[in-house]
């Protein structure tokens, strides 16, 4: 006969037990969730989807679901845009040619411009536009301006995209609005804006601008990680239900270039914050590798110009501007109180105000010069008054042989000092040439 344990011993033992069996359940539920929370998003979210790409090598540094078809939205526009810049480079079209805008392109559902049938608008308007503000009408007027309609161009984007090794992508229309067999995935977009910081580095800075203005409305830009996560410079948000929020960011720190991709986030925010931990996982992983040098600039320190006039139509937001240094200020030309030199004539001061030239830069070639003054144009950094001012590519003999310059003639001071100031900030040469006779205000 088994002799039982008074009440005052089998207690405590029975308490014990009890606890061993709770910390065990706490234990694997606790366990559990550092799982779900450490787990692949793709896992919790089946249109999740993201690559991180070093730009210069193309190493793919990260990923989830690369591969996986899923609705790219807007990031469409990057290869609407793709074949315009490529149209511009073959002669096909001009940055500053008209175009009507058609019953579709204005039927189109927001995000738009809210253009009307019959409107007018550039092609440097559509293309700031559609890169900045993600605009869906003006994505109908670029694609009908390069294939004559939304169907042709589709059947262009496609075969780019085979063609640049996207083999997970299908177009259907220029704006990326969700139909039937158009599909794309985190490794294509990202291999497409990778192609097009390289492919057409002289129209990129299109994507860094933080705003249009159309219509006298300013419309910030839809990529908010521009002013939210340092050394970014573009590229493109999408959304729409189907595809969730989509972004393909770019940026660059201590000469080191990071590409992220992401489908399928939650919210605005939330693709947001996930995009920034993954650009800072990609500059950590490429920390301990040696940048490339960065290209020399030897030009002019230019004075800070006045903030530009709203334009007619649409315009680019004016970039920031620095202060100058202290270094700078001594070989600055000084504008603000800029008098005309005495016993000048009232006539002669005014042409002089229409005489100011800008050079932006000596190229080995015409076609990287006549590349340099499209930049000026695509930036929207001329001013209204300004946008026909001749442009020039200027031959000089050297002693290597010949030096083709990009010029533009018959500036306004104002607007001579803004292009360069624009140029400069960017780490790109410029240079200014005052009218013959001029000469700068006493200290």
């Amino acid at each position: 006969m088994r002799r039982s344990l008074p009440p005052t011993r089998a207690f405590p033992r029975a308490l014990r037990a009890a606890r061993s069996l709770i910390a065990g359940a706490m234990a694997a539920g606790l366990a559990a969730l550092v799982l779900v929370a450490t787990a692949p998003q793709a896992a919790a979210n089946p249109r999740y989807a993201s690559v991180t790409m070093d730009v210069r090598t193309g190493e793919v540094l990260s990923s989830e679901n690369p591969d996986k078809r899923l609705y790219p939205a807007s990031l469409t526009k990057m290869m609407t845009l793709y074949l315009v810049f490529e149209a511009i480079e073959n002669k096909q079209l001009r940055i500053d040619q008209s175009f009507v805008v058609s019953a579709r392109a204005a039927a189109q559902p927001a995000t738009k411009l809210g253009l009307r049938r019959g409107d007018m608008i550039t092609l440097r308007q559509a293309i700031h536009a559609a890169a900045v503000r993600s605009a869906n009408d003006a994505a109908v007027v670029l694609a009908e301006a390069v294939a004559g309609n939304e169907e042709a161009f589709a059947e262009r984007m496609t075969a780019k995209a085979r063609a640049l090794g996207m083999t997970n992508t299908a177009f259907r229309n220029p704006h990326g609005l969700t139909a039937a067999g158009q599909h794309s995935s985190a490794r294509d977009m990202a291999i497409l804006g990778r192609r097009i910081h390289l492919d057409f580095p002289q129209y990129f800075p299109i994507f860094s601008r933080e705003a249009v203005v159309w219509g006298g409305r300013r419309m910030p830009a839809t990529n908010k990680l521009l002013t939210g996560y340092p050394g970014t410079d573009g590229l493109k948000t999408g959304y729409t239900v189907a595809s969730g929020y989509n972004l393909v960011a770019t940026a660059e720190r201590d000469g080191r270039r990071v590409l992220v991709a992401v489908f399928g986030g939650t919210s605005a925010r939330a693709r947001d914050q996930r995009v920034m931990t993954l650009m800072d996982q990609g500059f950590a992983a490429m920390k301990g590798r040696t940048a490339p040098a960065a290209p020399a600039v030897a030009a002019p320190a230019v004075a800070a110009a006045p903030a530009a006039r709203p334009a007619a139509g649409l315009a680019m937001a004016p970039p920031p501007r620095p202060k100058p240094t202290v270094a700078q200020r001594p070989s600055a030309v000084r504008m603000a109180a800029w008098q005309p030199p005495a016993g000048a004539s009232v006539a002669r001061v005014a042409a002089q105000n229409e005489e100011w030239a800008v050079q932006l830069g000596g190229f080995p070639t015409s076609g990287e010069a006549q590349n340099r003054i499209h930049l000026a144009e695509v930036m929207g950094v001329l001013r209204p008054e300004t946008e026909a001012a001749p442009r020039i590519v200027a031959d000089a003999r050297t002693g290597g042989g010949f030096l083709y310059r990009a010029q533009i003639l018959s500036l306004r001071m104002a607007s001579a000092h803004e292009v360069c100031h624009a140029f400069m900030t960017r780490g790109m040469e410029c240079a200014i040439t005052p009218p013959a006779g001029w000469r700068p205000p006493a200290r």
